[in-house]
C-alpha cells in the first residue's frame, strides 16, 4: 500500500533548504527528522540560492522608490509653502468680512478651499 504524500509548506522549505546551505549537517540528517526524502532537499536548496539575489534586490528597490516618493512629497511642499506665504502677506491686515470676499478662485496654485484654511 503506498503512502500518502505530504506537501511541505514554504517556511519549511525554506528552513530545510537553510539548513542544508550551512553545511553544518549532511543532507541525511536533515531530511530525517523533517520526514522528507534526501532527494527533495537539494532542489529546494538551488532554489533558495537562485532567488536570493531577486530577494535582495526587491528589497532595496523597494526602499529607493519609497525614498523617492518622500522627496517627490517634500519638493511639492516646500514649493507650495512660499506661495501660500506671499498670499497670506498680501491678505493680512484686513478684517475677517473683508478676507473672506477676497478670496481668487481662479488663483493658478492655491486652491479655494486652501485660500479659506489659511
Amino acid at each position: 500500500m503506498p503512502t500518502q504524500r505530504t506537501t511541505e509548506s514554504a517556511e519549511s522549505k525554506a528552513r530545510i533548504a537553510l539548513e542544508a546551505i550551512t553545511g553544518q549537517r549532511t543532507i541525511h540528517k536533515i531530511a530525517g527528522p523533517s520526514g522528507v526524502h534526501p532527494n527533495q532537499v537539494m532542489p529546494w536548496t538551488k532554489q533558495a540560492l537562485a532567488e536570493l539575489p531577486r530577494v535582495v534586490s526587491e528589497r532595496r528597490t523597494r526602499s529607493s522608490q519609497a525614498e523617492a516618493t518622500f522627496k517627490a512629497q517634500l519638493y511639492q511642499q516646500s514649493g507650495q509653502l512660499p506661495v501660500e506665504l506671499d498670499w497670506l502677506k498680501k491678505k493680512l491686515d484686513y478684517s475677517v468680512d473683508v478676507k473672506r470676499e477676497l478670496g481668487e478662485p481662479s488663483h493658478p496654485r492655491l486652491a479655494g478651499r486652501r485660500q479659506c484654511e489659511l
